[in-house]
């Protein structure tokens, strides 16, 4: 009974703190969209190949074919 007490316990502590960091990022940065990535044509080539190393690993994502600069 104890174990699961303080299980319950660290998972409430480890939750509000989880949620106090992200309300403050979100509180604490003026400008998210000025953080964000601006993706281009031209970086398609190596997020394609990023993508296929993912799928050639089997691991993160059930997918099989390949993605090419024409099917994607």
């Amino acid at each position: 009974m104890r174990k699961n007490y303080l299980y319950a316990v660290t998972t409430v502590l480890i939750w509000s703190t989880m949620t106090a960091v992200v309300k403050k990022m979100l509180f604490d940065i003026p400008n998210l969209e000025a953080l964000s990535i601006r993706y281009t044509e031209k970086d398609l080539p190596e997020m394609i190949e990023i993508w296929n190393e993912v799928v050639e690993e089997g691991v993160a994502f059930p997918q099989e074919d390949y993605l090419t600069r024409e099917r994607n």
